[in-house]
């Protein structure tokens, strides 16, 4: 298994590495680790840029249109939550 983990922390991004130490290796929320990938998750750069075209209501589409069914986020929740 040191393999795959490897891999995905080659391979990918904070997110990939905050969910690979909470749900595969059972870190828990306190730790280094677990900490220092979280605090990452808002500037890895596609994350970031999604972020930054999101309107400050919660949504990325013209409202003269359309009204969403809720007005926060995902990403809105998760940045307010310490946890996923």
């Amino acid at each position: 298994m040191s393999y795959l983990i490897n891999w995905l922390f080659d391979t990918g991004g904070p997110t990939i590495q905050y969910r690979t130490l909470v749900e595969l290796l059972d870190k828990p929320w306190d730790d280094p680790e677990v900490q220092t990938a979280w605090a990452m998750i808002p500037d890895y750069p596609s994350l970031a840029a999604l972020l930054a075209a999101q309107r400050s209501e919660g949504y990325w589409i013209q409202r003269d249109f359309y009204i969403p069914k809720h007005s926060r986020s995902v990403a809105e929740k998760l940045a307010k939550n310490k946890r996923v």
